[in-house]
């Protein structure tokens, strides 16, 4: 066997080596980042329930974070004299919910507001919200001129 072809045999199957470690570099990588997303997604999903959805949760509710929407009940709001806790009730058309909720209020936060409350619920049937997010109105729209012509510059 020549020299030159000795070379190029060993050249050859470095180059295999090589090509391997970067195979398998790749899948080890590819690997990981499959993991991450799947271990991430059941703690960062909570889907969006009806207050009677929750009830039939049971003692699930008090283990399983969920989300749940509502209008805040007129008249409902408690907050405590000594601490940031805050006492309300949501409701929507399949019944109501009573949220305890100790933390920063949004502005649009009041009577009627439509919110979304995250946590879970104890067993005295008590939602305890650790998120509390009030979506803004679509009311907000400007109404138009009495005359129908163009609201005059201010």
């Amino acid at each position: 066997m020549s020299e030159d072809a000795a070379v190029a045999r060993l050249g050859n199957g470095s180059r295999r080596k090589f090509d391997l470690k970067i195979i398998v570099g790749g899948v080890v990588i590819l690997l990981a980042v499959v993991y991450l997303i799947v271990a991430a997604l059941p703690s960062g999903t909570a889907y969006y329930i009806t207050v009677s959805e929750l009830a039939e949760l049971g003692e699930r509710a008090q283990t399983q974070q969920t989300r749940v929407t509502g209008n805040v009940v007129a008249g409902t709001i408690v907050q405590s004299a000594e601490s940031q806790v805050i006492r309300f009730e949501v409701e929507d058309e399949s019944g109501r919910l009573t949220v305890s909720y100790s933390g920063l209020v949004p502005d649009i936060f009041g009577d009627h507001a439509q919110v979304v409350v995250e946590g879970t619920q104890d067993a005295d049937g008590v939602y305890h919200a650790e998120v509390l997010l009030a979506k803004c109105p679509s009311r907000f729209e400007e109404a138009a001129p009495a005359d129908g012509g163009y609201a005059e510059p201010r």
